[in-house]
């Protein structure tokens, strides 16, 4: 199934950089395989919705590096990726809230 969406995605790549006009079935398609979306030979990654989301984004929003919040709150870095995967506890969140808050303050 990849192997066909790569073909599939190159041949949409070469026929736009060659001017060969695409028909309009194919200007259209959007081929869905294994969470990737293709359109005109661009390549899109289908963002899943994560856990922990609202705090991924406090995180990117930040400029900081995960290693320098798991510092400050006295964890390995490792610890506080393994964290992130599952669904935390409010209390959990206000923590990793409030370091992130704490070393904004410092920039």
């Amino acid at each position: 199934m990849v192997n066909s969406f790569i073909y599939f995605n190159n041949l949409l790549k070469f026929n736009f950089q060659k001017g060969v006009p695409l028909s309009e079935k194919a200007n259209k398609l959007v081929l869905f395989v294994q969470g990737v979306f293709c359109r005109k030979g661009g390549v899109t990654i289908m963002k899943k919705n994560q856990r922990n989301q609202d705090l991924r984004d406090q995180i990117k929003s930040s400029n900081l590096y995960l290693w320098q919040i798991a510092e400050q709150l006295n964890i390995h870095e490792n610890t506080l990726y393994r964290l992130l995967r599952y669904e935390l506890s409010n209390q959990q969140k206000t923590q990793i809230s409030s370091a992130i808050k704490q070393l904004k303050s410092k920039q």
